[in-house]
């Protein structure tokens, strides 16, 4: 993953995607790949990730990635 590299000049292009590992996400990353956008994507799973980073790159995208659980904590009972 490259760190600040994002093109600030098409920074209005650019979206970033959680749960992009797979389904919807990866299927929602690509569609945005197809039109041009750099992408920023999250999701837990590390391997499926980076295959949905190639994927994107493969459609011409400029992609970041990151794995990350973005799982909210429990709130505790009062």
């Amino acid at each position: 993953m490259k760190k600040n590299n994002i093109d600030k000049a098409n920074v209005a292009k650019t979206v970033g995607i959680t749960g992009s590992s797979s389904g919807v996400g990866s299927t929602t990353a690509q569609e945005f790949a197809k039109k041009g956008y750099q992408i920023i994507l999250a999701a837990r799973g590390e391997n499926c990730l980076q295959k949905a980073a190639n994927e994107c790159r493969n459609l011409g995208a400029t992609v970041f990635y990151k794995s990350i659980d973005m799982e909210l904590p429990k709130r505790s009972k009062i």
